[in-house]
């Protein structure tokens, strides 16, 4: 695992470098051109070091990468598996949170209000956990070089558990006005005033 680590980081690198050369070059040839003074070994340094990064990259991608292979592909069966095992678990996740989570208002009370609350609280929490697990997933699915999973029940949970806080923000609210406006004693307010 380590040494797939150094490998991907390797080639990150490398195409990243790689990718900010050429603008480097335009750079400082246009410098030249307005004769803005500078280091003359600068151009040669950089075309150096762009052929020793090319070297480098290639020792490591090259032999390094050819001797671990037998142990990169068991490994990425074995993570090829923990992901189908992970994938069953978010999709019976999923069911479970559309089934359980309070979408519908029927009544309102306090306390039912507060047991939607624990239930979108209670959720969130396993939603985060399940997008840290997955985070981790799909870490070793860039490193063993697997096609990466979006996990897209998951991001559906997410949107889901906040329209569903707000809703119930709006039930809480509403809840909350009309228990003032009944506690308020009508036939006492001068309703000569109010006009």
């Amino acid at each position: 695992m380590a040494v797939m680590t150094h490998l991907r980081d390797v080639k990150m690198i490398k195409d990243k470098t790689l990718e900010q050369i050429d603008p480097m070059k335009q750079a400082i040839m246009l410098m030249k051109k307005h004769q803005v003074k500078m280091d003359e070994d600068f151009l040669v340094t950089l075309e150096t070091n762009k052929s020793q990064l090319k070297d480098v990259s290639e020792k490591a991608l090259g032999p390094v990468k050819e001797s671990i292979l037998p142990l990169q592909n068991q490994e990425a069966q074995n993570i090829k598996g923990r992901l189908a095992r992970f994938g069953v678990v978010v999709q019976e996740f999923r069911i479970k949170f559309q089934n359980t989570l309070p979408y519908h208002v029927t009544d309102s009370s306090p306390e039912i209000i507060n047991g939607a609350y624990d239930q979108i609280t209670h959720f969130y929490i396993e939603t985060c956990k399940l997008e840290n697990e997955a985070k981790e997933l799909n870490n070793l699915e860039t490193l063993f070089d697997l096609q990466r999973s979006s996990y897209k029940q998951l991001k559906d949970c997410k949107s889901e558990l906040i329209s569903l806080k707000e809703m119930w923000d709006l039930v809480a609210l509403i809840d909350m006005q009309f228990d003032s406006w009944k506690k308020t004693l009508w036939d006492q307010i001068d309703t000569e005033n109010l006009t």
